[in-house]
């Protein structure tokens, strides 16, 4: 409804501003056109707008405003320019005054959602707030009734399916995420928040082969996403895929932090155990050169004296493994 709203207002100026020639009659409706395009984005009707607190985004459709107001002042007769500019000065003077009297709402996010929720409680925005802070208190009943409040009122839009699932995933209740992010992955697909979060949840389930499945999802969208990577290698080094496991963390450092010691040092072991002995100790010295200290370099040569001595150990499944899972994000 109000989409369809916006829409005729739009229309309306269009036409408006398509039927005068002069340069003053065009103003007003070039300004109200202004005004709704740049307004639009933030409005919440189109989509939900990832950015609330930043009143800067008001400056842009601010100046649309002021087109409209130079345009009603054309448009006024010779006899009526002083009242209408007594009304104009009364309206800039108002808006002026709530200007100050609205700034104290915007001091932190805090304050701007409990303005939110004191005014507009009736708002998907404010039912996904309650439901935010339900969850931090602990009432996962009462967050999940008004997350499905919110979901009601705003639909399935992503931002919200996302950022609920990742509070929920912090909240310790990766289980109940799965169909907010499953949701999500169906509305956008092209998008990797929500396969990088399942990714996570199945890793804490050590669900391995959903989690190679939704890493490498989220790698074919970022290649960037390090995280996604990290759980990619060891969801296959936990079904004993040493090999790829370790192309996968090579892969990794390929993208990023080959400066960090600990992913050299997780593959000293994926080597050795894929029997590449050279590529563990050539990976042990560059973990060395890395290695902030003594203790970090002892336990490098421990891991490497392991995988030498494979023949000996190879009914063990793993025991740095074991470290790597417990470093999961």
């Amino acid at each position: 409804m109000a989409v369809a709203a916006v829409l005729s207002f739009l229309i309306g100026a269009l036409l408006w501003y398509r039927a005068r020639t002069d340069a003053g009659g065009r103003a007003f409706p070039l300004g109200v056109l202004w005004y709704v395009v740049a307004v639009s984005p933030i409005t919440n009707l189109v989509f939900v707008a990832g950015v609330l607190v930043a009143e800067r985004t008001l400056y842009l459709p601010s100046i649309g405003a002021v087109f409209a107001m130079a345009g009603l002042s054309a448009l006024l007769p010779p006899r009526a320019l002083r009242a209408g500019g007594i009304v104009m000065a009364a309206v800039v003077t108002s808006w002026c005054v709530r200007t100050v009297t609205y700034q104290p709402a915007w001091t932190d996010q805090t304050t701007i959602f409990q303005h939110m929720l004191d005014v507009v409680p009736e708002s998907g925005r404010s039912a996904w707030v309650r439901g935010d802070l339900r969850l931090e208190e602990g009432d996962v009943a009462g967050a999940l009734a008004e997350y499905r409040t919110a979901l009601g009122r705003l639909g399935p839009e992503y931002v919200f399916l996302t950022e609920s699932g990742r509070r929920l995933i912090s909240a310790g209740l990766p289980e109940i995420a799965i169909p907010f992010l499953d949701r999500a992955w169906e509305e956008r697909p092209d998008r990797s928040a929500a396969p990088s979060l399942l990714t996570v949840v199945h890793s804490r389930r050590e669900d391995w082969p959903e989690t190679e499945n939704w890493a490498r999802r989220t790698i074919a969208l970022n290649p960037a996403d390090l995280a996604s990577r990290h759980l990619l290698s060891v969801s296959l080094a936990a079904r004993d895929r040493w090999a790829d496991a370790a192309r996968a963390r090579e892969e990794l450092l390929a993208v990023g932090e080959r400066t960090a010691w600990q992913q050299w040092f997780w593959l000293v072991e994926l080597r050795g155990r894929a029997g590449e002995i050279d590529g563990a100790r050539a990976a042990a010295d560059s973990a060395r050169l890395r290695a902030p200290g003594v203790d970090q370099v002892r336990q490098i040569d421990s891991v490497l004296a392991v995988v030498e001595a494979l023949p000996d150990v190879s009914q063990n499944s793993g025991m740095l493994q074991d470290t790597i899972r417990n470093r999961v994000p």
